[in-house]
C-alpha cells in the first residue's frame, strides 16, 4: 500500500444503500441540502439532483460519483482486476529488488514507475464495494 491512502469512494452502508435502493444522498454543505445519485436513469445509466442549483461537488462526491459510474459497467473494473494487478505490482518489486542492473530493473525509472502503478492501484481499489 503506498503512503498516501486513498479513502474508498462509498462507505460500506452506503454501497448496501445503493444496492438496495439504487439511490445515494450526500450532504452538499449548503445547510442540510443533498445531492442525490439514481442508478439506472433511462438515459445515460446515472442521473444526478441538487437541492441547490450552484451547488459545486466536493471531491469526496466527486469520488462517490466515478464509484457509482463505473460499478457494473463493461467499461469498468472489478476486484479480480484489482489482484491481479496488485500481483503484477509484488512481482515487480521482487525483480527490483533482486534484478540484474544492467537491465533496468534496480534503475530510478523503473522504480518510480512500479510505486505510481501501486498508486494507481490503490486509487482503483478506493472505487470498488468493500469484499
Amino acid at each position: 500500500m503506498s503512503t498516501d491512502t486513498v479513502r474508498p469512494a462509498l462507505t460500506p452502508e452506503e454501497w448496501a444503500r445503493l444496492r438496495a435502493t439504487n439511490h445515494l444522498t450526500r450532504p452538499i454543505g449548503y445547510a442540510g441540502q443533498e445531492i442525490g445519485v439514481q442508478v439506472g436513469h433511462p438515459w445515460s445509466g446515472v442521473s444526478i439532483t441538487a437541492e441547490h442549483s450552484h451547488a459545486g461537488l466536493s471531491r469526496e462526491m466527486s469520488h462517490a460519483l466515478a464509484a457509482v459510474a463505473l460499478h457494473g459497467q463493461p467499461f469498468g473494473f472489478t476486484r479480480e482486476d484489482v489482484v491481479a494487478l496488485r500481483r503484477v505490482v509484488e512481482i515487480a518489486r521482487e525483480h527490483e529488488d533482486r534484478g540484474p542492473r544492467d537491465e533496468g530493473w534496480q534503475s530510478p525509472e523503473f522504480s518510480a514507475a512500479v510505486a505510481r502503478a501501486e498508486s494507481a492501484v490503490d486509487r482503483l481499489a478506493a472505487l470498488l464495494p468493500p469484499e
